[in-house]
């Protein structure tokens, strides 16, 4: 499949990127698929690039979304959680609305229904944080009551805080960095071995 990503296509697609930049990274000629992966930009900016201005078929794209929309829901499992049954099923009507084997009519239905549980999951995700909010007040309130005793701990606990907050944060950038770089190889393998 022939992919090329011009100037135009760039700014035509609502490139967050300005003129003089988008004229740095590419040519006036433009670039195909394998000079655009090498342009030096975050690997997010790259699977924009191909979702939204390289022109890859619709068909490819929704193919893409589902699977990217599995691995979400596969990662909402592997942490232990049950997702939704609504949304599975919204997935796989997608999957044959891609190959022309389900009506837009079924695709809305599983779409407002993959919306229904979604909200369903933020109202209880949201109860369940009021919840640990409320918690988290209690105990402050209770280790003040206590702080002639807490000041030497609490030192401690901030520092030890602070070390797991730039561990989590080290390695929250590391999995969305190949997250990213997952996404994206899945997407250029679809263009790759579509038959156009």
């Amino acid at each position: 499949m022939d992919i090329r990503i011009t100037r135009e296509s760039l700014r035509l697609a609502g490139a967050c990127y300005g003129v003089d930049k988008i004229n740095a990274l590419v040519p006036e000629a433009g670039v195909n698929l394998d000079d655009g992966l090498a342009l030096d930009v975050p690997t997010e900016d790259k699977h924009w690039v191909l979702c939204c201005a390289a022109g890859v078929p619709d068909r490819i794209l929704r193919e893409h979304a589902c699977w990217c929309a599995r691995q979400a829901l596969n990662a909402e499992r592997a942490a232990g959680r049950k997702p939704d049954q609504r949304s599975w099923h919204a997935i796989e009507v997608a999957e044959r609305f891609a190959r022309g084997e389900a009506t837009r009519d079924e695709l809305a239905a599983a779409s407002d229904a993959a919306r229904d549980a979604a909200w369903a999951a933020s109202v209880a995700a949201s109860a369940a944080a009021s919840a640990a909010s409320a918690a988290a007040s209690a105990a402050a309130r209770a280790a003040a009551s206590a702080a002639s005793a807490a000041a030497s701990a609490a030192a401690r606990d901030a520092a030890r805080d602070a070390a797991w907050a730039a561990a989590r944060d080290a390695a929250w950038d590391a999995a969305w960095d190949a997250a990213w770089d997952k996404q994206l190889g899945d997407l250029v393998a679809r263009i790759r071995n579509a038959k156009e």
